[in-house]
């Protein structure tokens, strides 16, 4: 597995960001997770794959700009936008990431853990 996620880090960018594009595609790129996450529990993978695959140039470019705003970057490795094992990877850190800091173990997120360990 790919321990690449620092969603602290991404999560403090997220707050601290006064940029106003960055603050659209950060939830663009949530809504892009969100969407993924519907379609593999529906089974559609090649829907799934097209969302994680904008989802994954997202996530780069946020890293990017995290970069330039802090000096510091939340995914410590280059992530291969064209690798779908590896972005399958790196979703299922994100999430995995939420449910830990958000302390997200209740019913209503098991559905999240066992889609997050189908991705992983």
């Amino acid at each position: 597995m790919l321990n690449t996620i620092n969603y602290e880090q991404f999560k403090t960018f997220a707050s601290n960001t006064k940029n106003a594009k960055t603050i659209e595609e950060i939830d663009v790129f949530f809504n892009y997770l969100k969407k993924y996450m519907q379609e593999c529990s529906k089974g559609n993978e090649e829907v799934a794959e097209k969302l994680l695959h904008k989802a994954g140039r997202v996530i780069c470019d946020l890293n990017s700009k995290c970069h330039k705003e802090t000096r510091k970057y939340f995914l410590t490795n280059i992530i291969n936008i064209c690798d779908s094992k590896q972005l399958e990877n790196l979703m299922g850190c994100f999430l995995l990431g939420i449910i830990k800091s958000e302390k997200m173990l209740s019913d209503d997120a098991k559905v999240y853990v066992e889609i997050s360990k189908k991705v992983i």
